[in-house]
């Protein structure tokens, strides 16, 4: 059954994880096939996919209790991560998938549950053995992962084995390093630059996103279903992840419609609080940093820019409306900037300084407005571009990382 968090980190040595290694390889000498891979990840997701599933519950109460996050918040962004993970998707995905048993190792991140999920099951689809390294600050969705797969398909869980250990414990990173074929990490890029060796490695570094919205191009009626997509975008997994906007432009003529479009955001961000309440306790360089975009953005508004300040209670949630700003990253846990640009060649130049960062890109256009913006997304290669409330849940085949997929996929 579970594993409680910290209980591998407690008895691990580099023996454990050489022993861990042997066995794997030995398992990938007896290859299953790619359909019965799929049939077991889909019943091990549909647990997770579960709200009242018990397993599910301990995952959400356990980060819950460690991070000060809401359990509805937390239940919310699961169900946004895993809801791409259907039987026919599994099924499509494992059809494509190239046979490659190889050892690979995992160095998750753990600021958003889960994350890493798309290419942990891409990589067992193709036939790979993992050793997977939990981050020390949420070992919790893993380890349960793992029981789940030893319950459900034992042989298949010969093929997994997850471990928790600090990031600063450099020998036994560095042992993880050596007993694999394939290294992949996440994390920051001082992390990711520090674990980067001579051996096949794929680093899923420092990755922001963002929104675009055009609103002379659509509907005025739609404006408060994407203010409120956009603001649900924001709060799963606190924007904590690489795949939570940052910074919202507004393509508009003018700029007072994105003011507006600002203050609708703002009141989407107070709606979403009221479901999804903000976390009990924040990191205090968190709360800093919040406290400086806040008394930053009060002071040049004072000051005469064109700028407004719209904030939450405490430190729950903050939008800047900063006219001219170009693309910004924010400390997180629900601040954004909105920004106004005349047009789509505007937008351009105002992005492109953060391209090579941007992960996704929302985009809320239509007519040949929203194919102007569309295709300078493409051009700036932009790995992803979704409809907004879409942000986090991208779907199976997303190329993140496009190396790893490279490797691991064929082309339809």
């Amino acid at each position: 059954m579970s594993l409680a968090a910290g209980t591998r980190a407690a008895t691990l040595n580099a023996g454990a994880l050489h022993a861990a290694a042997t066995r794997i390889r030995a398992a990938l000498a007896r290859p299953l096939s790619s359909a019965r891979i799929a049939s077991s990840l889909a019943r091990v997701l549909s647990e997770f996919q579960q709200r009242d599933n018990v397993r599910r519950r301990r995952v959400v109460e356990q980060i819950a209790s460690r991070t000060g996050f809401s359990a509805p918040l937390l239940d919310a962004s699961l169900d946004a991560l895993l809801h791409p993970f259907s039987n026919d998707a599994l099924d499509s995905l494992a059809q494509r998938a190239r046979h490659r048993p190889e050892l690979c190792a995992f160095v998750m991140a753990g600021n958003a549950a889960g994350a890493g999920i798309h290419e942990i099951v891409l990589a067992m689809l193709a036939g790979c053995g993992l050793l997977v390294k939990a981050a020390s600050s949420e070992p919790i969705f893993w380890t349960e992962f793992e029981a789940a797969l030893a319950e459900i398909d034992p042989a298949l869980s010969q093929h997994l084995a997850v471990f928790n250990w600090s990031r600063d414990d450099r020998q036994m990173s560095a042992e993880l390093a050596e007993l694999v074929d394939v290294l992949v990490a996440y994390g920051d890029d001082a992390t990711i630059s520090a674990l980067s060796n001579d051996r096949a490695f794929v680093g899923f570094g420092s990755r922001i996103s963002g929104a675009i919205v055009a609103p002379e191009a659509m509907p005025a009626s739609r404006l408060g279903e994407i203010a409120a997509a956009i603001a649900i975008d924001t709060s799963l997994y606190e924007q904590l992840g690489c795949l939570s906007p940052h910074h919202v432009f507004v393509v508009e003529a003018d700029a007072a419609g994105a003011r507006d479009f600002a203050r609708r955001i703002a009141a989407e961000l107070r709606n979403t609080a009221g479901r999804f309440p903000a976390p009990l306790r924040l990191p205090l360089e968190d709360a800093a940093a919040i406290r400086r975009v806040r008394e930053v953005a009060r002071w040049r508004a004072i000051g005469g820019d064109d700028l407004e300040l719209i904030e939450g209670p405490r430190l729950d949630w903050t939008v800047v409306f900063d006219a001219a700003a170009s693309f910004s990253v924010s400390p997180g846990y629900r601040t954004l900037v909105v920004s106004a640009v005349a047009d789509a060649a505007e937008l351009g130049r105002r992005i492109e300084p953060a391209s090579p960062y941007l992960e996704s890109m929302s985009l809320a256009a239509a007519g040949q407005t929203g194919a102007e913006i569309r295709a300078i997304l493409e051009h700036l290669q932009i790995p992803r571009i979704c409809a907004p409330g879409e942000m986090q849940s991208p779907p199976l085949d997303w190329r993140h990382g496009g190396a790893f997929f490279d490797r691991m996929i064929s082309p339809r």
